[in-house]
Formats: structure tokens, sequence, C-alpha cells
């Protein structure tokens, strides 16, 4: 299948014209917020600074700022940065492989449905990157797709006849292939199957928890994702090159 002739048309639409399509990713949003700030409070940090890559509709962004953290963001549609910008978030428009963020200045990357759009290239150059500006010690929290069958949301453009994965989706992930790409630049602490369920309301609820269990089995039907928690070195032994 090739590659998508510009991923960034697929995403300046979906993150303005399009935003409504990231509405059911709340559960999945505020459940890395309550994971991040689980591991401030643990590390007795007051206002972590947490850098979310990939600004999609900016709800985690807004609730870092609730949450009382200092909210970054990256992406490389210049619109949806302005947005967040005007709400008081830290934003870059850039790419993943070349953060504008100082060395060792944050405590928390979260990079959720971001890595299966890149290539192998911008994937190793996104790991470094983050080792790069997390502070010795800091957490990178994330999730992929879980066993992803890419085939399943080809389309084809009726204007120039380009067939591209609808979401701009590159590589398919099982749990080692996290577990061995994190292995290179971070302590892994957490690599496993879920889904982030609502909590919104009882029949969601109890709906929402057969499918969390689904999700842990591996079932497709669950939607599942793989979930991610690793560290840097306190030593920042790994900060510009892979684990050997």
């Amino acid at each position: 299948m090739p590659d998508p002739y510009d991923q960034g048309k697929i995403w300046a639409f979906h993150q303005n014209e399009g935003v409504d399509s990231f509405s059911e990713a709340a559960p999945r949003l505020e459940g890395l917020a309550r994971r991040v700030f689980r591991l401030a409070r643990q590390r007795g940090m007051s206002n972590p600074a947490v850098l979310n890559i990939g600004v999609g509709n900016g709800y985690f962004e807004e609730l870092v700022l609730r949450y009382g953290g200092v909210a970054y963001a990256v992406d490389p549609d210049v619109r949806a940065v302005a947005r967040l910008v005007s709400k008081g978030v830290i934003g870059y428009a850039a790419r993943i492989g070349q953060l504008p963020l100082s060395d060792r200045s944050l405590d928390f990357v979260v990079v959720s449905e971001v890595l299966e759009h890149l290539d192998d290239q911008e994937r190793e150059l996104g790991l470094i990157e983050m080792g790069r500006i997390l502070k010795p010690g800091g957490y990178v929290l994330g999730t992929v797709p879980y066993r992803e069958d890419l085939r399943h949301n080809v389309a084809v453009c009726p204007c120039c006849g380009n067939v591209f994965h609808r979401w701009g989706h590159k590589k398919s992930f099982d749990l080692p292939d996290i577990e061995l790409l994190l292995d290179r630049y971070f302590r892994v602490e957490t690599v496993t199957r879920t889904t982030f369920i609502s909590h919104r309301s009882a029949p969601k609820f109890l709906k929402s928890v057969a499918r969390l269990i689904l999700a842990k089995m591996g079932e497709p039907i669950a939607v599942p994702s793989i979930y991610f928690v690793a560290r840097k070195d306190l030593a920042d032994r790994r900060r510009n090159q892979p684990r050997k």
C-alpha cells in the first residue's frame, strides 16, 4: 500500500473543519490525563510540565490546564496550534522529529495515537527527541492501535486515484513491537492491551466495562489499544542515542 501523498491535509481537515471526529476520544484522553497526574502526585509534582504531541481537538491540553499542569502542545497544523495558544497552552507548529523545546525541560510527554502515523525514520527521530526534552526520570505515556489490519481502512481518492489509509496510518503494532521500540531509549514500565472507558452514565459504564474486558483479551470487536508507559533514566545515559 503506497504512503499517502500528504498526511498534513488529512489532519488539517480533522483538526479544524472535521474536529468533531475526535469526540469519541474523550475517555482515552481523560484516562491518560488521570494517569499523568497520578504519577505526578506520586513524585511530589504540583504543576508538572506536560507535552502532548498531536493535538486533535485540544481536549487533552484543556485537561492538563484544568488539573493544574503546564500544558505544551506540538502539531504540524498551524491553525490547530493557534487555537490552543489562545487558551493558554504553550504551543508549537512543528514535527515530532524536530521538537522546539529545550533539553531536559519537561516532566511528561504524551504521544497517543501518533506513532502509527510515522515511518521508521520519523519514529526513531521522534523517540530520540522525546528523550532529549524529558527531564531525567520523566515519563513517556501513549497508545497505538493493537494489531490493526491496515487494509480495513484503505480508501481511494475519486479525483486522482491515490490509494491511502483514511487516517494516515503506516504501521501496525503488537505488544512486543512497542516494548522493543521503547526499550532502545527508555526504561519500559508498562506495555499492555486495554481500552479507555467512560464513567459518565451507568448504562454506558456497564457497556464500557464489557468492552474493557474484551480489549484486555485482544478481541478486535473491542478495538483495543496498546497502552504504554516508559521512563527516562535518572542518569540521562540515553539522551541522544538508542540503547545498545
